[in-house]
């Protein structure tokens, strides 16, 4: 069995969600149902003692099935479709048919409350939650599909699709920390949100809300309503970035309140205040692939007024996984600095995982005009290695694997498994030592 639950938004450990405004949110659904539990008692027995199974196995009553069921007592406290108010849609959030029910939903609204609070305060989340269940239960009341008219509708689902939603809008462009377990490893894992909001909207959900409308449904789940719901959630949330102002390049109320709080947009005549407003924000976020991308697209175009303090900077934002989702690009900027004669970090240098420089690698041999890009990048990566045990075997071993990489002959390259050049101050090549011990593959951050 493989699962992958939802931990939070990939966020440094200060923006993680908070627990309270989830437990606040299942203390209320708990307190409600415990106040309603004997009528949802009374409802279950009242039915049982009416209905009988046909060989078909759908619940049929007898001729006099409708003036039974208008009679059920959980409709003096939730909505049907011939018999509902407002007052009733409302409770109906608060509302569930049985304990395993009531579980679940506490569950899914504890995961769903405070996965949101990364970005939102929990007034919105409440609100969010009590507006989008009761769209979300009104459009599954008008809508026909049930064998009678009198079938009670309650439950927290549509709210908790409606949080779903609103995580969706706020996270659609970052990652998610998903829990993963697997017979033989578990640990946590990063993927992109925007996979699983069509798998678990657009292919699940639509299905089996398509399959609600037949007269013989495939459970007694209402999707209907976890679709509202969801759709309000997504439709609010669009408005209230609107509202907030929230560009789509921010992550986190942290981020968005710095953004506000500045006092001049980062747009002025010196390159280094909007260079430090970049830095600012990757800061308080270095999660941020976005302005990453933003603070280096700036460093490269202006880099003849860059300090070398605020490259080793921006470097520091450049972690292992980074570099293994997006190499293209961190390789586009490494020859890019390269090419205007800039320094890459030796700290960084220093610190990137063995595996990462050879993806970084792969990507700056495309071109064979630019072949001297690459062989400085591994000159850098050999004058900021320390002199340690294994040293001359990794870069033997480096310089064997680029060279493999390498199209065609050229002058600056001997051709695969060779590179010629001024590894050093002597004009010396990198020499190896075939019979050293391996060295490490470098430690990430």
């Amino acid at each position: 069995m493989i699962l992958l639950v939802p931990e939070s938004p990939e966020v440094p450990r200060y923006h993680l969600p908070r627990l309270w405004q989830g437990l606040v949110l299942v203390l209320i659904l708990a307190i409600s149902y415990s106040y309603v539990e004997p009528i949802v008692t009374r409802d279950r027995t009242y039915v049982d003692g009416v209905q009988k199974l046909v060989e078909n196995g759908t619940i049929q009553l007898g001729t006099e099935k409708e003036s039974y069921l208008k009679l059920r007592p959980l409709l003096e406290v939730a909505p049907a479709h011939a018999d509902w108010d407002l007052k009733r849609l409302f409770m109906a959030n608060f509302i569930h048919g049985n304990r395993v029910h009531l579980f679940l939903n506490l569950i899914a609204a504890y995961a769903g409350a405070r996965i949101c609070t990364t970005f939102l305060s929990f007034f919105w989340i409440l609100f969010i939650f009590v507006v989008g269940g009761t769209l979300g239960l009104t459009g599954s009341v008008w809508l026909p599909g049930e064998y009678s008219p009198y079938i009670p509708h309650v439950g927290a689902s549509a709210g908790i699709f409606a949080l779903m939603g609103t995580y969706y809008v706020y996270n659609f462009k970052f990652r998610t920390r998903y829990f993963f377990w697997f017979p033989s490893r578990h640990g946590k894992l990063a993927l992109p949100t925007s996979w699983f909001f069509f798998f678990d909207v657009i292919l699940l959900e639509l299905v089996f809300s398509m399959g609600q409308l037949y007269p013989t449904r495939l459970d007694s789940i209402d999707h209907i309503s976890h679709v509202i719901g969801f759709t309000f959630g997504v439709s609010f949330a669009l408005f209230l970035r609107l509202f907030q102002r929230w560009p789509n390049f921010i992550h986190t109320r942290g981020e968005l309140m710095f953004w506000h709080n500045i006092k001049q947009p980062p747009i002025p005549a010196s390159i280094h205040v909007p260079l430090d407003t970049w830095l600012r924000c990757l800061e308080i976020n270095p999660y941020n692939d976005y302005i990453k991308k933003f603070l280096f697209d700036l460093i490269l175009e202006h880099h003849e007024n860059v300090r070398d303090e605020q490259i080793d900077r921006a470097f520091r934002f450049v972690r292992p996984a980074f570099c293994r989702r997006d190499a293209p690009y961190v390789a586009s900027v490494i020859k890019g600095l390269l090419r205007a004669q800039r320094r890459i970090p030796p700290l960084w240098l220093r610190n990137t995982p063995y595996d990462v420089i050879i993806r970084v690698a792969r990507h700056m041999v495309t071109d064979p005009e630019e072949q001297v890009l690459l062989y400085q990048f591994i000159s850098a990566y050999q004058a900021a290695l320390p002199q340690e045990a294994g040293f001359h075997h990794k870069l033997e071993l480096l310089l064997a694997k680029i060279g493999g990489l390498i199209p065609r002959r050229s002058p600056s390259f001997g051709g695969p498994g060779e590179i010629h050049g001024t590894a050093n101050v002597g004009n010396t090549p990198p020499q190896g030592t075939p019979h050293s011990t391996q060295g490490k593959a470098g430690k990430g951050y």
